[in-house]
């Protein structure tokens, strides 16, 4: 287990790269720069696999900590009300983040040696520059869509949640499938049950209103699940992007 440690605004935050590559950070350190108050009740929403306990080596001994994955990382930089909360979700996923994947630790100044080096490095910040810009263009119907819809009353359908995240509806369906979230069920997407438990989802019974009158479930999102759903899709691009 190594632990990097760095800073965002003279806030400490340390990760924790595990055996295999992913990275996990201090829960309180995340908390504290997004101010956050309440560590546990801020996991509390976070599936099992967003968030964990590792142990750690600190000036007074080995200390047991609670850490978050990327994806419970980006949960809560959502649910920060500070203004700074998206300059840090930039900072982890265009700087740290790919610094730590390519070299194992993170430095925030890289300083060419040679002219070759310098050509290169120039070259991939250009590279790097245009994916992000194509990135931040995607995802700025969520950034839109979470600060609307994520504290207000009624759930939304599946194409709501599709055209606000600006998802294509056969991408999203299929992410949702691949991920175990929901399964089909006569042609219709249905969340697992542990999903509907967290209440993530609501299933609401209805009536069509034709000369064949048949009853039928829709599944709709939350607005706890929309904000949930919202982080994973989110995680989900970004991987892709650094892939």
């Amino acid at each position: 287990m190594n632990i990097i440690p760095f800073q965002f605004e003279a806030m400490p935050i340390r990760l924790i790269a595990t055996a295999d590559g992913e990275p996990w950070f201090v829960a309180s350190d995340v908390c504290a720069a997004l101010e956050i108050g309440n560590t546990s009740m801020a996991l509390m929403p976070l599936d099992d696999d967003e968030k964990g306990v590792s142990t750690i080596e600190t000036l007074g001994g080995r200390q047991e900590v609670r850490t978050v994955s990327e994806s419970g990382l980006y949960s809560l930089v959502m649910r920060s009300r500070k203004p700074e909360a998206k300059q840090f979700k930039r900072w982890i996923t265009h700087e740290v983040l790919p610094s730590i994947r390519k070299t194992g630790s993170y430095s925030a100044v890289q300083v060419p040696k040679t002219l070759s080096q310098a050509l290169r490095l120039a070259a991939e910040q250009a590279e790097q520059i245009e994916q992000q810009a194509a990135l931040i263009a995607s995802q700025k119907p969520a950034v839109e869509f979470v600060g609307r819809y994520v504290e207000a009353d009624g759930s939304k359908g599946f194409r709501e949640v599709c055209k606000l995240l600006g998802a294509k509806e056969n991408e999203f369906r299929a992410f949702l499938l691949d991920t175990n979230i929901v399964y089909k069920l006569g042609g219709r997407l249905v969340p697992y049950q542990p999903h509907i438990d967290a209440g993530r989802f609501e299933i609401k019974a209805g009536v069509t209103h034709d000369d064949h009158a048949y009853a039928f479930n829709q599944t709709r999102f939350t607005p706890k699940g929309i904000e949930w759903i919202a982080g994973k899709w989110m995680a989900r691009n970004l991987q892709r992007l650094e892939a």
